[in-house]
């Protein structure tokens, strides 16, 4: 007997459990994102110990990210994510907590941050492999545009509310994340379908398994350059945004500022969600891949001619446009060909891969800022956007996508 047809997206309950779910994490996790450099600022006043804590929020990538994606394809993925919302809303809530009795120390907001992002961590690659199981494959490019406008709308409205949570009382913002990890746990626990295939309990070493993941990404050569490509314009992105927040804060923006312009870069990614679709039907592949990071390359120059604080977001959103659209076309064309036991270790490759550049980022920006000027930091961040944009262009995987049924089993 043939199962029933499953559900269209917006009746699948489950995918709708998760969205909202994820919904409500990402927007607290938001709001605690701007308030980490605003905390380190307001305590040591060092644009240098505000990049150390971003990039020790990011070091786990490199330490734990390929062993998480081999024990998401081993473990039970739901109960894995429950673990780390629930280990994530302690963290949060214990920093909070020092905050509001007067006792926070740097190296306190240090341990808090490491302890977020090895959950971080943890969480992405099981949540990855999930999605495969709760969507059906004619509505997996539908559900990453969804997620791809859900991560942007939390985008949207975080960093206001964290500048706003912030300029009250510096405790709120870490108090809203540790609350959206509890509810994004009530989300989960409420997930009737399985989050992977049944399969029989493994008895290979742990990296053995991470090897197996790495040579399938091996054999996929759109797949490893485009996460490479990924990796380079992240790094310059993600410098560029701890870079704005700094400058913006020492030309006098304040806390509520801040939020509002990275509200404005929100925006563009927003508006550009919202627009995938349409650009997926009308743009070329090849020009949505190549076009983030030449888009990069064009406009960070005009950022040092700037002087405010909402005209530099407004530019930066611009920027985002394009990001939701290359994220759909190569996200989506990752999980069609990923088979189901190897989903999480793919996912973590891609994370280790395009998200190395995250890691990287807030500790180059830091330093970049306290040993030159404002100018002098956007016009290198100018070039490395250039280098990248040219070694995309220079790659004939790239130049030439392929189609997903072109893939190598």
């Amino acid at each position: 007997m043939e199962s029933p047809p499953s559900p269209p997206l917006g009746g699948n309950r489950d995918f709708t459990k998760l969205w909202l779910g994820q919904a409500i994490s990402t927007l607290g996790s938001r709001t605690s994102y701007v308030a980490y450099p605003l905390l380190v600022l307001a305590i040591t006043g060092s644009p240098a110990k505000a990049g150390l804590v971003g990039f020790v929020r990011q070091l786990p990538l490199f330490l734990f990210q390929l062993p998480a994606g081999a024990l998401a394809d081993r473990w039970d993925r739901r109960q894995l994510m429950i673990a780390c919302d629930a280990g994530r809303a302690l963290a949060m809530a214990s920093l909070a907590g020092a905050l509001l009795l007067g006792q926070v120390s740097l190296v306190q907001i240090v341990v808090a941050a490491f302890l977020e992002g090895s959950l971080n961590v943890a969480f992405r690659p099981a949540e990855t492999g999930a999605l495969k199981q709760l969507v059906p494959p004619r509505d997996l490019s539908t559900a990453i545009a969804a997620n791809e406008a859900r991560d942007n709308a939390a985008y949207l409205a975080g960093p206001s509310l964290g500048g706003v949570f912030f300029a009250l009382t510096s405790a709120a913002p870490f108090l809203a994340d540790a609350a959206s990890y509890v509810i994004s746990l009530v989300a989960l626990l409420r997930i009737r379908q399985p989050f992977q295939q049944k399969r029989e309990a493994q008895s290979r070493p742990l990296h053995r398994e991470i090897v197996e993941g790495l040579f399938w990404v091996r054999r996929q050569p759109f797949l490893r350059a485009a996460l490479l490509l990924a990796g380079g314009s992240n790094l310059v992105s993600n410098a560029l945004a701890l870079l704005v927040i700094i400058v913006a804060r020492q030309r006098g923006a304040s806390p509520t500022t801040v939020g509002l312009m990275l509200t404005l870069v929100a925006v563009g990614g927003l508006a550009g969600a919202v627009a995938t679709p349409t650009l997926r039907r009308h743009v070329p592949t090849r020009l949505l891949i190549l076009g983030v990071p030449w888009l990069y390359a064009a406009l960070i120059p005009t950022l040092a001619l700037v002087p405010d604080a909402l005209p530099l977001g407004a530019i930066f959103g611009v920027m985002t446009f394009l990001g939701p659209a290359w994220n759909a076309v190569v996200g989506g064309f990752a999980i069609m060909i990923t088979p189901d036991h190897l989903q999480s270790r793919c996912s973590s490759i891609d994370s280790l891969l395009s998200g190395a550049g995250i890691a990287i980022a807030p500790l180059a920006a830091g330093f970049l800022l306290s040993a030159f000027s404002a100018t002098a930091a956007i016009a290198a961040l100018a070039a490395l956007a250039l280098v990248v944009a040219l070694g995309g262009s220079a790659s004939r995987a790239l130049r030439e996508p392929p189609a997903p049924g072109e893939a190598t089993a």
